[in-house]
């Protein structure tokens, strides 16, 4: 019998043959196929073959295939979509029987013509040589005495292979049914006793761009010749490896593999749109051992990574649990999927992680601009922070998904030897800021040890001692985790006793430096020169600071000393590091101890010293007080000594105590409300993740109020309409007038 360009389908699952041609010869026992050729995969087959003394069919051919049919091939599934990453066209040879009516067959290629954009270690130039090898081939029967079979793949050369996996599947009546299976990337394929384990030891693997190809596979379209195919995703979000639906939902775990067969072999591959869904996840593994010289995940970029990961089973399908260790970090992790009309929750317990600056900025950058109206709940504790090369100490985070975008802070703590911070907040768009997202935060730090903390954040040698409380609400546009200071606003209060400044550079220790007074007597000849030579040394530093989109301003900075009181008015730019400040430094002149100590010797003499320090210190205080206006920036700060004239007063400041506050400055632009994410919170999964608030009874600090206010025993003074003036537009600073009160 001849084929004279006829067309042929084997099985509705196997692509057909075109314009087929050969020369079939039959005797009693068994036939042969000559001389056979046909159009198939976009390219021409030769084959030849026929009924073999077992009575099993076998054939084989030689051709070449195009990428572009392959994409057009509905018969093929899914299995179409790794065409969507490959360009060319290559050489194959096929081998196929039918034994006991059951196919085997095996396809093997050089890949030669082919290019590959998939990220590394598959990416492959059109020139390249890759071998690879497909082979199906049946195995024993199980209990069941359903028919299965054996699905290897092997690609490369070498020892290990690029890529390696042995998968064992169950055919019935339902479809396929992948039962254990190992996958190798350059390492040998695990054999586990059940489910699917992998096993990668690479140099370089980008999590990344792998998500990408997963998510473009997802959202590609299958061949129009399948319309039920067209999607590979279940309620708008797209289909990939991670997606939360379990091997074996929905049609018992089958999947179409690569020899296309579902048992209901007649059905077009693809019409089920559940069944492309499962087919991914079927073929997915539960366990993962990685080892790697570079990781990128989540814009991070992980060197010497070690780690394992396990994919939860049942409802927890979805749910991945992870640990390892890397050059920048270790611990265990948990990622929950996104619930139905939920958020995705990440959960992590690191004993260490090291954030450089190159990454924190890439991350503040992702979330600016993407602004996720999703993003996970987070429930994270790490035992020693490093950002941007910063030993910041413990640190705990939690956040709740807001509806309508964006974080709902419920706790930020962070714990040091040398300070406490303590912030609950917001990350949501507000009324002002267009679809920008703006971070603000409630916030109170206990300074233990102020030299120490701004040596631990970068300005060592500028503080001696020091301990306080500094506490107030600050917001700015854009990233949570990187503060945008042109948008900063908010307001803090300043609480702070017992240390001195420091002889460390001012354009070093910057706005610090300009109030340290350290410089004033040697720019300006001051009358107290040997008081300043070792810096200023301050009881207390009191005040409240207002910010406005980047301006810092105060009128009623107290820094009393044991020599001086220095008084400070004025505005600093955080953003430009510009300031605009009056300065007033009171020396104190006080011989009461001097005094006793005569008096103790000869009363007589002791009473005449009080009576003159007490007729005379007023005056002296008067005529010794200095003024100053600062300008210029940070770094190159201009100093000017603003002449007092005669008579002037003396600020009554200088003696009087610090007055309680007459109301809150002005809050930041509010942000909009938003109700709280159903179900229950991180802080309900994990009891074991932070220690519960002190309250003002257990000794620790006290509770910030809604405003932003630390409830504090110490209150600075108060914004009064009778301080100087801080105009930025006068040349020189005013004096304060006679009988006023000093900020």
């Amino acid at each position: 019998m001849q084929l004279a360009g006829n067309d042929l389908r084997l099985r509705p699952d196997v692509p057909p043959f075109g314009n087929a041609r050969a020369r079939i010869a039959f005797t009693e026992r068994d036939f042969t196929v000559s001389g056979g050729a046909a159009r198939t995969l976009g390219g021409e087959l030769a084959f030849e073959g026929g009924q073999q003394p077992d009575g099993s069919l076998r054939f084989t051919g030689q051709g070449s295939a195009s990428v572009e049919a392959l994409r057009r091939s509905p018969e093929l599934g899914e299995w179409t979509r790794i065409a969507t990453a490959l360009s060319g066209q290559t050489d194959y040879r096929l081998a196929l029987g039918f034994v006991r009516g059951r196919p085997e067959w095996q396809v093997s290629s050089s890949l030669v013509g082919l290019t590959s954009t998939l990220p590394a270690p598959l990416a492959k130039a059109a020139g390249d040589a890759l071998p690879l090898r497909v082979q199906l081939g049946q195995a024993a029967s199980g209990a069941s005495a359903a028919p299965r079979e054996q699905l290897r793949v092997e690609l490369g050369a070498d020892s290990p292979r690029l890529l390696e996996a042995h998968l064992l599947r169950e055919q019935s009546a339902g479809g396929t049914r992948v039962l254990r299976g190992g996958l190798g990337v350059r390492d040998a394929a695990p054999q586990p006793d059940e489910g699917i384990a992998a096993s990668v030891n690479v140099a370089q693997l980008d999590v990344d761009a792998w998500q990408g190809v997963a998510q473009r596979w997802g959202a590609a379209e299958a061949p129009a010749a399948v319309p039920a195919g067209r999607s590979g995703a279940v309620g708008g979000a797209a289909s990939a490896p991670g997606s939360a639906a379990p091997a074996g939902a929905g049609d018992g775990g089958r999947a179409r593999g690569p020899n296309g067969g579902t048992g209901a072999a007649a059905a077009p591959a693809g019409a089920n749109k559940a069944a492309g869904t499962e087919s991914w996840s079927a073929y997915l593994p539960r366990t993962v051992a990685l080892r790697a010289d570079e990781l990128r995940v989540a814009d991070r970029r992980l060197t010497r990574v070690v780690a394992g990961a396990t994919r939860g089973r049942g409802q927890e399908a979805g749910v991945w649990r992870i640990n390892g260790q890397a050059a920048e970090l270790e611990g265990y992790a948990e990622f929950h999927p996104a619930a139905a009309g939920g958020a995705a929750r990440v959960l992590a317990r690191l004993t260490r992680m090291a954030l450089p600056e190159s990454e924190a900025q890439a991350v503040s950058r992702l979330l600016d601009s993407a602004a996720p109206t999703r993003p996970p709940a987070l429930d994270i504790v790490v035992e020693a922070l490093e950002l941007r090369g910063k030993r910041l100490g413990r640190v705990e985070v939690q956040a709740q998904n807001r509806a309508g975008g964006g974080w709902q802070l419920d706790r930020l703590r962070l714990v040091n030897p040398d300070a406490r911070f303590e912030a609950t907040g917001e990350w949501a768009t507000a009324p002002d800021s267009g679809q920008r997202l703006r971070a603000g935060i409630d916030f109170q730090l206990d300074i233990l040890d102020g030299g120490a903390l701004l040596g631990r954040l970068g300005q060592p040698g500028v503080v001696q001692g020091a301990k306080g409380r500094m506490s107030g609400r600050i917001a700015w546009l854009g990233s949570p985790f990187e503060i945008d200071y042109p948008s900063l606003s908010g307001r803090m209060n300043v609480a702070i006793e017992r240390g001195q400044f420091l002889q460390a550079d001012p354009g070093a220790a910057k706005l610090l430096g300009v109030l340290s007074l350290q410089s004033l007597p040697r720019r300006l000849l001051f009358d107290f020169r040997d008081l300043y030579e070792k810096g200023f040394a301050f009881d207390s530093v009191t005040g409240d600071v207002v910010l406005t989109e980047g301006v810092a301003t105060t009128h009623n900075l107290r820094m009393r000393g044991v020599q001086a009181l220095v008084l400070v008015e004025g505005s600093a730019d955080v953003a430009r590091e510009t300031q605009d400040l009056d300065l007033w430094v009171v020396p104190d002149i006080n011989a009461g101890a001097a005094s006793l100590a005569y008096a103790a010797i000869n009363p007589a003499l002791g009473l005449g010293s009080f009576l003159a320090q007490w007729l005379l210190r007023r005056p002296l205080m008067q005529a010794n007080t200095r003024q100053f206006h600062v300008t210029g920036s940070w770094l190159e700060p201009k100093l000017e000594r603003v002449e007092r004239r005669a008579g002037d007063a003396l600020p009554a400041a200088a003696e009087a105590p610090a007055a309680p506050s007459s109301g809150p400055a002005p809050a930041p632009p509010p942000v909009a409300p938003g109700p709280a994410p159903p179900g229950p919170s991180p802080a309900a999964a994990s009891p074991s993740s932070a220690a519960p608030s002190p309250s003002p009874t257990s000794g620790g600090p006290p509770p910030v109020t809604p405003s932003g206010a630390a409830v504090s025993s110490s209150a600075a003074a108060a914004p009064s309409d009778d301080v100087p003036s801080s105009d930025p537009g006068r040349a020189r600073a005013r004096p304060f007038p006679p009988g006023k009160e000093a900020p």
